[in-house]
């Protein structure tokens, strides 16, 4: 559910920082993998899944593109 309701708007954002739909499409991906992952450091910290998300995909995009 979170998947689907995340990620239009999450494409979006990841297609306004790279550029490339395809691009894009991958940095979603690897990014609802890394907030998937990231779950149990979160949950003590309490943040919003929003910011996870955008967090997670700017640091990949930033580090993950350049691979």
């Amino acid at each position: 559910m979170l998947v689907h309701s995340m990620s239009h708007e999450l494409y979006s954002y990841a297609f306004r920082l790279c550029g490339d739909r395809f691009q894009a499409q991958d940095l979603v991906q690897e990014t609802f993998l890394r907030a998937w992952k990231s779950l149990p450091r979160v949950s003590r910290v309490r943040r919003k899944m929003r910011e996870i998300l955008s967090t997670e995909g700017a640091k990949y995009t930033i580090t993950g593109s350049k691979l």
